[in-house]
């Protein structure tokens, strides 16, 4: 999905005022973009701006199983996070001083072992809807493709054989059911045109 490989975002309403800074700090701060997880199964985070020294705020929180929330910050340029965002409900955090600059770059697992779980649930929100069905569409029947071509690797004399082929098949039974969900995302944008 060539569309969906990567993003800048950029945070431009900094606070540069000290009282404003000091006010805001006091202030519970809301996410730039809100607790989300991602299309694509993994991002990488990386920081193009470099924070002053007093920087205050601009971390990205993580939130875990336990909802213990994890603040990740970037100390300056350069400096990268690998996330399951599709998994792990995240949110960029607004810098409060200075102008927030990170790169989303997008992967999948090319390997037809691994569950693929890409979806277009926040994907299609932001980008054209027919380049991206498009590109989607084509994406999940290549998938389907390679895992459908495990099956000529595995020995069903077996009891093991057998439960090797029901979990390829079980996999795929998941992932085209969250491909079809991703469909009903895909009709509200159209809807909400």
């Amino acid at each position: 999905m060539l569309y969906e490989r990567a993003h800048v975002n950029v945070q431009t309403n900094e606070i540069t005022i000290p009282s404003e800074v000091e006010e805001a700090k006091k202030k519970e701060q809301e996410p730039i973009f809100g607790w989300h997880t991602d299309s694509q199964p993994f991002v990488c985070i990386v920081m193009l701006s470099s924070p002053p020294p007093d920087a205050m705020g601009g971390q990205t929180y993580v939130k875990k199983a336990s909802g213990e929330i994890v603040k990740l910050s970037f100390p300056s340029a350069g400096y990268a996070y690998l996330l399951q965002g599709s998994v792990l409900p995240h949110a960029a955090m607004p810098a409060l001083n200075y102008e927030r600059e990170t790169m989303i770059t997008s992967f999948v697992p090319t390997d037809a072992r691994f569950r693929e779980c890409t979806n277009l649930d926040l994907a299609i929100n932001y980008s054209p809807i027919e380049e991206t069905l498009r590109e989607f569409v084509g994406h999940k029947r290549n998938y389907v493709k390679k895992r459908l071509g495990l099956l000529d690797d595995i020995d069903p004399s077996s009891v093991e054989g057998v439960e090797q082929i029901e979990k390829v098949i079980d996999d795929l039974v998941e992932d085209l059911a969250n491909t079809k969900r991703s469909m009903d995302a895909v009709k509200k944008a159209i809807e909400a045109r």
